[in-house]
């Protein structure tokens, strides 16, 4: 049974499988049951601002520093409660973009991040709901599975981070340029004063799920800075997991990592990018704010299909000669190791 209203979806959550930490199958790990609200976390922090701050003409600015003011956060937490109330539900299962809750890049420890650079607020708002209800429904208890996706959902400061380690990078004076996107393979001819060693993102593809439909950068699944700040960014929710009242209470995550829009196990193809380019024969070229960032007489490939787009970076990253050309090795091979990560990094839990 799924029913939907507003920002609010109710779904089965089936644990019939389990993972845990360091293939210890032997644990007794914790498992979701029943049906879970199912909501995005976003949606509701911007409509708790809007509700906070309706009658202050000069609120905070969304998302910061409203998103971390008691204001915005009280109100998420009435509405957790109401969702909570419902006897059919088993807990909540929260939808929330991986740039919701990382400010600014926080350095490359993740047990040490930099000051401010992390906005936990809407997620603790989830755990001190859950934590009242159980403490207030005793012996009832009500659980938490999360659901955060990188892909189209990063950060901005990521693309920043994937410029300065990008191949040929120096930062030897003011003018120093590094540029990690790879949209410079798809112009013809390709720029001349760019390394495309280590680029690692593009905007040739459209973000098709989600409002607005929009060409915006996506992180390319192999990209070894995209992945490490990823992984740094998984260990510092978990290390916050484990300060969260009723941290037992988190029982689920869903694995993410080389995706686009959700955590779902979907990039952009041939079926899902034909209809924001309805109309140009099924071809994708760049954004124009990418055409207008190419020296004069540039101009994007012609007849570039979704396939061609991704062979073109698969090449680039890997070499012409590479087994990964025409198939979905490179993909599966991310995948693989993203499932590992997400083993080693949370225990007790399923996956």
């Amino acid at each position: 049974m799924i029913r939907q209203t507003h920002a609010l979806i109710l779904s089965i959550a089936m644990a019939s499988t389990s993972a845990f930490a360091q293939g210890n199958n032997s644990l007794a790990g914790r498992a979701p049951a029943g049906i879970y609200a199912n909501f995005l976390l976003d949606s509701v922090a911007k409509e708790a601002y809007k509700a906070a701050y309706k009658d202050q003409k000069h609120a905070p600015h969304y998302p910061y520093p409203a998103l971390t003011e008691a204001p915005t956060n009280d109100v998420i937490v009435q509405y957790l409660n109401i969702l909570l109330d419902d006897p059919n539900v088993s807990g909540l299962a929260p939808m929330m973009p991986w740039s919701l809750l990382s400010r600014s890049n926080p350095g490359p420890n993740p047990l040490d991040p930099a000051e401010g650079s992390y906005a936990w607020e809407p997620l603790d708002d989830v755990f001190k709901a859950v934590d009242a209800w159980n403490k207030a429904n005793a012996p009832q208890t009500k659980t938490i599975q999360l659901m955060i996706s990188p892909g189209f959902n990063s950060p901005d400061w990521l693309w920043a981070d994937i410029d300065d380690n990008a191949a040929g990078c120096t930062k030897e004076s003011s003018k120093s340029v590094c540029k990690g996107d790879c949209d410079g393979l798809f112009a013809t001819p390709a720029p001349a004063d760019q390394s495309f060693g280590n680029c690692g993102y593009t905007s040739i593809f459209w973000r098709v799920e989600g409002d607005p439909i929009e060409q915006i950068p996506l992180p390319m699944p192999w990209n070894p800075t995209y992945k490490t700040d990823w992984q740094n960014f998984l260990i510092a929710l978990n290390a916050q997991i484990q300060t969260e009242p009723s941290s037992s209470a988190f029982v689920s995550i869903e694995i993410a990592g080389p995706t686009a829009s959700s955590p779902e196990m979907i990039l952009p193809n041939d079926k899902n990018q034909a209809a924001p380019i309805k109309g140009t024969g099924g071809y994708l070229t760049l954004p124009s704010a990418a055409i207008k960032k190419l020296p004069k007489g540039e101009e994007t490939i012609g007849k570039l299909s979704v396939s061609l787009a991704w062979n073109t970076l698969i090449a680039n990253a890997y070499g012409t000669a590479s087994p990964y050309g025409n198939n979905d090795g490179a993909f599966i091979e991310e995948w693989d190791r993203a499932i590992d990560l997400f083993g080693s990094v949370f225990s007790g839990i399923t996956l």
